[in-house]
């Protein structure tokens, strides 16, 4: 592998970070444009508001604050994997870049691996 090889883990796919074209939000979803696919990958990050949820007096500002909170959740996670990515570049053999669960967070964050401690997870 060439040093400094930074790789981005968008379930399923492994894609290296310089594949990466751009990203977009889209409901909850990061909608992420690599080079060679028709369509973007989707990343789940948070669970988008459905208006329905909130009926009843005060309803329509309680969505509209819900869809903002999403709305900055989503701008965070694009943030940090832009910031991921540059942390990766730095290390001296690069690094993955895999989404990690944090059960004591809502919205899950990008956390960057040395390529030793990177496991692939079994796509099957």
């Amino acid at each position: 592998m060439a040093k400094r090889d930074v790789w981005v883990r968008l379930w399923p796919r492994l894609v290296r970070a310089d594949q990466i074209q751009g990203v977009e939000f889209y409901r909850g979803d990061l909608l992420v444009k690599v080079t060679g696919e028709k369509d973007p990958i989707e990343v789940a990050v948070c669970r988008y508001p459905r208006e329905n949820d909130f009926l009843g007096l005060g309803g329509r500002e309680k969505y509209a604050a819900a869809v903002q909170e999403s709305n900055t959740a989503l701008q965070q996670s694009a943030f940090g994997l832009l910031a991921g990515i540059s942390t990766a570049a730095r290390l001296p053999d690069g690094g993955v870049l895999v989404m990690a669960d944090d059960e004591d967070e809502d919205t899950p964050r990008w956390q960057v691996l040395t390529l030793p401690e990177f496991e692939p997870e079994d796509e099957t």
